[in-house]
């Protein structure tokens, strides 16, 4: 690595824990929109000219912090955009032939029928006049693809998730740089040896059990996937209700973004298709009424690009009805959702202990069947 720019997630652990950090990393992070000891932009000298570079992160940390394990970690205070061409002229007066925002924030897209769609038009006027002082613009964070321009700005956002590389050339042969750009496809994969290696390995080789059919979930569509896993957490508890999610694990070009294929289903296939946990089941209390509000979440007439979340529930008159979920960003939801603070107490179970009990019962098929699409 050369240079980055600090994503949403960087903050997870909050803006002391990532600035401590940065200070071990040997290339610059950048954030030039969030109140954090991180620079707003450096200058990479190279042999052919000096190519600018400008950080930014998520325009609103606040709005993404449910999705993290713990929120209690104090995020950066985010209170004015930064004067991005103001900072570009400025790299440019320092010798930079060239200036790239790297940028935590994408296009939106969706699906017309079985077609990927493209939709630009938010970012585009966001950063539309950026044009006469930035080059390049690197997006990512929506989980989408573009490649395109505003004007002499070149804007490209590859396929998440290691799957292409967006290639940039420039040529500082004469007056005017000429900016070439190429998408390419990532082929084959390697393990990785670095840290953490162990714990990968470790839950890979931890078997859960065998599914008999695939399972996935669908960009504005159905869900069984995340109906599965409702089902698993329902199986660790004696709860009235319980709800999970399941997150953006791979590129949506064909409308799923996040599957399970038939088969052996290994710790580390769960813990990936559920981020923003530690995987540990909490129980707490919620009112009817309160239980009628929870099912907005599962509502595909409002789909999101990553998640998609499904609910379980057992027949219950009473009034007030337990729940049980998962640990962090499912928690954070539910008590937003529900408008109150409430109690949660953790089950002694995981998520994982609940996919081993489903997979291991000798009816698991007639129960599989329910999610099949």
């Amino acid at each position: 690595m050369d240079v980055s720019a600090a994503g949403n997630h960087d903050f997870d652990y909050g803006k002391d824990f990532l600035e401590n950090v940065a200070q071990d990393l040997n290339y610059p992070l950048l954030c030039a929109n969030a109140e954090v000891s991180l620079r707003k932009a450096t200058i990479l000298p190279t042999s052919a000219g000096d190519v600018g570079f400008i950080g930014l992160t998520s325009s609103s940390l606040l709005a993404s912090s449910n999705y993290r394990v713990d929120r209690r970690h104090p995020l950066p205070v985010q209170a004015v955009e930064p004067n991005v061409p103001l900072i570009a002229s400025e790299l440019k007066r320092a010798g930079a032939r060239v200036v790239v925002v790297l940028l935590h924030d994408g296009i939106d897209w969706g699906f017309n029928g079985d077609m990927y769609e493209s939709r630009p038009q938010r970012l585009f006027a966001r950063i539309q006049e950026w044009e006469k002082a930035v080059d390049l613009i690197i997006g990512g964070d929506t989980l989408g693809r573009y490649y395109g321009s505003i004007g002499r700005m070149k804007f490209v956002q590859p396929w998440p998730f290691g799957a292409e590389i967006a290639l940039v050339d420039f040529d500082f042969s004469s007056s005017d740089v000429c900016t070439k750009v190429a998408a390419v496809a990532v082929t084959g994969s390697e393990e990785w040896d670095g840290f953490g290696a162990h714990l990968i390995n470790e839950a890979k080789h931890d078997v859960l059990g065998t599914l008999p059919c695939s399972l996935a979930a669908y960009s504005g569509g159905k869900a069984p996937l995340a109906a599965f896993m409702a089902e698993c957490i329902f199986a660790t508890t004696a709860a009235d209700l319980s709800i999970a999610y399941v997150a953006c694990g791979q590129p949506a070009l064909d409308g799923i973004f996040a599957s399970l294929g038939a088969g052996s289903v290994s710790r580390l296939q769960v813990a990936q298709l559920t981020p923003w946990t530690t995987h540990e089941i909490c129980t707490s209390e919620v009112t009817q009424a309160e239980a009628s509000k929870l099912c907005s979440l599962t509502n595909t007439d409002r789909p999101h690009r990553s998640r998609a979340w499904a609910m379980h529930k057992a027949r219950s008159s009473s009034d007030i009805l337990s729940i049980a979920t998962t640990s962090g960003a499912a928690t954070h939801v539910i008590t937003e959702t529900v408008g109150r603070e409430l109690k949660w107490k953790q089950s002694g179970e995981t998520i994982f202990e609940g996919v081993r009990t489903v997979l291991g019962r000798a009816d698991r098929n007639r129960i599989l069947a329910q999610y099949r699409v």
